[in-house]
């Protein structure tokens, strides 16, 4: 079965931002934003926190970056599962639990039913 891509999401590259170097937390990620290569790309999400100071910096910037990756990972997962089915014998040790793991991921990403995508 090969993968149909139907965007809804907006599309990547995705990129993290940073506070400007006047707010208090400069340099920090403060949100996602689709990269246009022109620095006016449209905002996917915002960090945000009523207490400016209660950030845990590395988790911010770890969500941040896999915020960011999830145009990315979406297409690998669908290149992957193209190919694994393409490829694909029921003999093959562990590729079922792969095939379903990536149907069950790229369903979530797409907010649709995994029994649908078969």
């Amino acid at each position: 079965m090969a993968t149909e891509t139907t965007t809804k999401h907006t599309p990547g590259p995705w990129a993290v931002c940073t506070w400007a170097s006047h707010m208090p937390l400069s340099g920090w990620p403060s949100e996602v934003c689709a990269d246009d290569g022109e620095g006016d790309g449209t905002t996917i999400c915002m960090f945000y926190k009523v207490d400016l100071y209660d950030f845990d910096r590395a988790a911010v910037e770890a969500n941040a970056r896999l915020i960011a990756a999830a145009p990315d990972l979406l297409a690998a997962c669908e290149a992957a599962l193209d190919e694994l089915e393409y490829f694909h014998e029921p003999q093959m040790t562990g590729t079922s639990g792969i095939i379903r793991d990536l149907r069950a991921a790229i369903a979530k990403a797409r907010g649709t039913n995994t029994e649908n995508e078969q």
